[in-house]
């Protein structure tokens, strides 16, 4: 093992561009203006940072396992709407004052391999079963970094592998000879996947590479044409492109990921027809930094996307500001990613088209325009900024043509909401302004 390195809404425009056509897709991605997780009080194990690692939606709430703090554990958090969450706090453990928050993962014992820190965690459910991979690091060189493996019947308590790190280093003069991070882990139906990031000990150059296992608890085998993800010199990811976050639709691998310089990160997208072979769109990145001001005007990277039944994907990922604050964020994005094509002046191929509805602001009517060129079952339908349908307002088979939709919004609050044509294999969000 070798050397491990040592968050109002606000509605964004990002390009992703399909692996297989030059032509523009595009997703619309919601961020919350705040962060949805901070750092617990002083005198907790996470009070100095945290990051996100790993959300996981279980059918009836989300779950956050979530690092680093002083010292590097593991904790985790819960929410039942992805973004009020509420750290675990083990009820066996008496010291107060400071007895609210505690981890779940926590080092070795002296002289393991994991004795210095376990952080970064990538958590799936398999049966009943969970089943975590994570970094881990030893010292008296804490800096090490490979990849280790627990498990456990209800995500708090685990069981680490008896015969950690499932994952290490590469041999001497390899590309990943310094130090593996970061796992991302996911089964496509026939072979469990790992992605992770590596480093050489050369430069600040950091790559992603790949690795297949027959089942959870079998041994890893590296992808032999590593590193399958790699920065482009001069582009906005030189010179690291790490901490993958990868989802399988069932045809194509869709991986976001943390590029640039270290701490001023951007999240990438890629994709994939093998989990092995990547194309990069040219628009990346696909989720900027904040304004200035903003809890996330530095940094944006480490993210977990969670595909919410083919309509809508939902981004967990680390912000900090240029103070070194560093927090949890959340956005959302009605999808799928390669669905929604776009060209130029809101004309859409096929001829579909999705106007700016008018009067915009307003208070408490609009309009609300758009075309079809053929028949068709279609949705409008509005949605607040938490990704909740607030209202349908058409839900039926229409012919080709152009059509008016009224929204009557006197029931509603003042605020930004958004509207979402759906039709054939048509897709996409406006905002509107509610002005009261």
């Amino acid at each position: 093992m070798k050397h491990l390195s040592t968050i109002n809404f606000v509605v964004l425009v990002f390009v992703l561009i399909s692996f297989s056509s030059a032509q523009i897709k595009q997703i619309n991605w919601t961020k919350h203006q705040d962060p949805v997780l901070t750092p617990g009080p002083a005198g907790e194990w996470d009070a100095q940072r945290l990051g996100l690692s790993s959300v996981l939606f279980d059918g009836s709430s989300y779950r956050m396992w979530y690092s680093i703090g002083n010292p590097k554990n593991i904790g985790l958090a819960t929410s039942t709407d992805g973004i009020i969450w509420d750290k675990y706090d083990d009820p066996s453990t008496l010291n107060p004052p400071f007895a609210e928050i505690d981890p779940v993962l926590n080092p070795g014992t002296a002289g393991s391999w994991d004795d210095d820190c376990v952080a970064y965690p990538c958590v799936i459910l398999i049966d009943t079963v969970y089943h975590m991979w994570y970094t881990g690091a030893d010292n008296p060189d804490p800096n090490a970094g490979a990849i280790g493996h627990a498990t456990s019947t209800d995500g708090v308590t685990w069981e680490k592998y008896e015969n950690n790190p499932v994952l290490d280093v590469g041999p001497p003069g390899s590309w990943d000879d310094e130090w593996v991070w970061d796992p991302w882990v996911l089964f496509d139906d026939s072979i469990y996947h790992m992605w992770y990031h590596a480093w050489n000990g050369i430069g600040n150059q950091v790559q992603i590479g790949h690795a297949t296992s027959p089942h959870p608890d079998s041994a890893w085998t590296k992808d032999p044409t590593n590193p399958v993800l790699s920065y482009e010199n001069g582009k906005w990811d030189y010179p690291r492109v790490q901490a993958p976050c990868v989802i399988y639709d069932g045809n194509i691998f869709h991986m976001w990921y943390s590029g640039g310089q270290t701490g001023e990160y951007r999240i990438g997208y890629a994709t994939s027809q093998d989990g092995s072979q990547w194309t990069k769109p040219e628009a990346d990145p696909v989720l900027e930094v904040g304004s200035a001001g903003n809890w996330d005007d530095t940094m944006v990277g480490f993210c977990s996307v969670i595909d919410s039944a083919g309509s809508m994907f939902k981004m967990w990922y680390t912000g900090a500001n240029s103070a070194g604050d560093v927090a949890v964020g959340y956005a959302f994005a009605f999808g799928p990613p390669t669905a929604i094509e776009e060209i130029a002046y809101g004309v859409y191929p096929d001829g579909f088209v999705l106007k700016q509805n008018y009067p915009n602001p307003f208070n408490p009517v609009t309009m609300i325009n758009y075309q079809l060129p053929m028949t068709g079952t279609v949705e409008l339908s509005i949605y607040n900024l938490l990704g909740q349908m607030v209202a349908m307002l058409v839900n039926k088979k229409q012919p080709a043509g152009s059509y008016e939709v009224e929204w009557d919004a006197s029931g509603f609050s003042s605020g930004v909401y958004l509207y979402r044509l759906s039709a054939r294999n048509f897709v996409h969000t406006k905002k509107l302004i509610l002005l009261k």
